[in-house]
């Protein structure tokens, strides 16, 4: 799919396209889970490696410890190091493949980028890692949505899916989620700024709306 829309062989719309604070915090149910899947994954380093073809002679295992090496530093590890290592897993299943389409789109199209970091009713119950983000996979949805099993409560919730609701239906109705003839309190009157292949921009969507440069 990368080769399609590389090339501009696709629908070319604008499009709002993001990832959550910690997406994979969501597929471990305590500390001590989310502590034995990072141990495993530094015992076996191959585990590390994305699917995909390597040239003769690479040694998937000294790419692995590359890799770690990347998110911990030379002599740190992810049995030490646990946000290193959610934040490894979140890049490597959700947020690399969000940037590189969002970079390579954004040669024919307006995209907006967004990175969902409000931490409410629907987060907490994950486990808490000191030094990631706490907002795990699909966490945004019930704000977008009422789901009557997963329901927000807070004033804070409300005002959270007030934000994103609005975000979402101005860009459905103009293409645009800030659309420049509208002013809105309720969007802190921020302004989406587009991605570029030069200039990689997101909305982070927390307790406030605030734009910012690329976190890779």
């Amino acid at each position: 799919m990368y080769e399609s829309v590389e090339q501009g062989n696709f629908t070319k719309v604008p499009i709002i396209i993001g990832h959550n604070s910690e997406e994979t915090c969501a597929y471990a149910t305590d500390l001590t889970t989310a502590q034995l899947i990072a141990d495993s994954f530094q015992d076996n380093p191959q585990l590390l490696m994305p699917n995909m073809p390597l040239i003769d002679g690479a040694d998937p295992v000294k790419i692995g410890q590359e890799i770690i090496e990347e998110y911990v530093g030379k002599n740190g590890s992810f049995k030490t190091d646990l946000a290193a290592f959610f934040n490894w897993w979140s890049d490597e299943v959700f947020v690399r493949s969000v940037y590189k389409h969002a970079i390579l789109q954004s040669n024919f199209t307006p995209v907006y980028m967004y990175q969902f970091s409000y931490y409410g009713t629907k987060s907490k119950p994950h486990p808490n890692i000191p030094g990631a983000g706490k907002v795990g996979h699909a966490d945004d949805v019930a704000y977008l949505f009422n789901i009557s099993s997963f329901p927000i409560e807070t004033d804070s919730d409300f005002l959270a899916r007030r934000r994103l609701v609005k975000l979402w239906t101005n860009f459905a109705k103009t293409q645009n989620p800030t659309p420049d003839d509208e002013t809105s309190e309720i969007l802190e009157n921020v302004k989406w700024e587009v991605t570029t292949p030069d200039n990689v921009r997101y909305l982070d969507i927390g307790d406030d709306l605030v734009m910012k440069p690329s976190r890779k």
